[in-house]
């Protein structure tokens, strides 16, 4: 099987989440095993399928230098 890894802010209302999980979407509709990787929380605005593995940190941004959250996300 073909796998995908897309990245992505979140699921959040902005024009590259739409694009991103129409993509994704649409990749999935191809026979891609697709997974998409938030580089932040947020409160989803869009909904994905399913078959869409969706990965989200467990942890939130405020508070930590943006040299630990990166070192964070490597380890997640």
């Amino acid at each position: 099987m073909r796998n995908i890894l897309l990245i992505n802010n979140g699921l959040s209302g902005g024009g590259t989440e739409r694009a991103s999980i129409s993509f994704a979407h649409y990749l999935v509709e191809q026979g891609f095993e697709v997974a998409v990787l938030a580089l932040y929380q947020s409160i989803p605005f869009y909904k994905l399928d399913s078959r869409v593995k969706f990965i989200e940190p467990t942890f939130s941004r405020s508070g930590i230098s943006t040299y630990r959250y990166i070192m964070r996300m490597m380890s997640f």
